[in-house]
């Protein structure tokens, strides 16, 4: 009996380590880029790095909506989520671990030579907005949430949404330059990334930022399977283990990013 419980723990430890940690997110590059599998994204390389350096695990990224992203992983299909904020909502649906892997703030991004300039909520108005469906901008910012909300409600003309996973920012700067919207409220590091890129640096230009909108990217793990408490301590250990050895140094110039910049441990519990 002792010789099989041997066998049988000794080919479980195999299949633990040989199976990938699914996590699924749409493209929001830098933060998940899906561009090559040596640049995937900071939250990717960082988080890859860590699990492999720690419980030897790695990743297998997956492109999606972030409406299916969400999904998928709060019911367990998935693994884990990339690039998510932890608020009070949601905090109970995945199981966050207390890195976080990058920064994001909200900014405004218009035409070149569209005079109007982004004050507060009520600025605005009369603004033909561009908006990811499904997408939430979070309780700093509730008052662009609201916006969107009260658009959609009245089906207004002001607010046109687009869906899918496949060069979504690319698709609302467009839109921008064919003057179907006026205006985009997204992380400044992901549309500046997607405007050099995209060779867009003399037609879009920025409207203003939403100061109070900074928040802190994640990857969470799913609270419905089994070891999503295991998957974020290993995360918190493996950054730990890549800070040291300079790894997180090496992977986060690739996106012209330090170790300062982009990680922070979190002391909620």
């Amino acid at each position: 009996m002792p010789l099989l419980l041997a066998i049988v723990f000794f080919f479980s430890s195999l299949t633990y380590a040989d199976t990938p940690i699914t996590v699924v997110s749409d493209p929001w590059c830098p933060f998940i880029c899906n561009e090559a599998q040596h640049k995937q994204g900071l939250v990717i390389d960082l988080s890859s790095a860590a699990l492999k350096a720690s419980i030897n695990k790695s990743i297998q990224l997956e492109s999606m909506s972030w409406a299916r992203s969400k999904i998928f992983t709060q019911k367990g299909k998935r693994d884990a989520i990339a690039g998510i904020e932890r608020t009070d909502k949601n905090k109970g649906l995945f199981t966050f671990p207390k890195t976080s892997l990058g920064r994001s703030k909200i900014c405004l991004f218009k035409r070149r030579g569209n005079p109007w300039q982004f004050l507060d909520g009520p600025s605005l108005n009369h603004q033909r907005l561009g908006w990811v469906n499904h997408y939430i901008y979070g309780p700093k910012v509730d008052f662009l949430d609201a916006h969107i909300e009260k658009l959609q409600r009245n089906n207004s003309k002001f607010l046109t949404i687009i869906s899918g996973n496949n060069h979504i920012h690319k698709r609302l700067l467009n839109m921008i330059i064919q003057d179907r919207i006026d205006v985009i409220a997204e992380d400044y590091s992901v549309i500046k990334y997607t405007i050099a890129q995209e060779g867009l640096t003399k037609i879009i230009n920025m409207a203003g930022c939403i100061e109070s909108s900074e928040t802190f990217v994640y990857l969470a793990f799913s609270s419905k399977i089994p070891h999503a408490q295991h998957y974020a301590d290993a995360l918190d250990n493996g950054i730990k283990d890549i800070i040291k050895s300079g790894q997180a140094s090496k992977i986060l110039a690739r996106y012209g990013l330090t170790v300062k910049e982009s990680i922070q441990v979190h002391n909620w519990h």
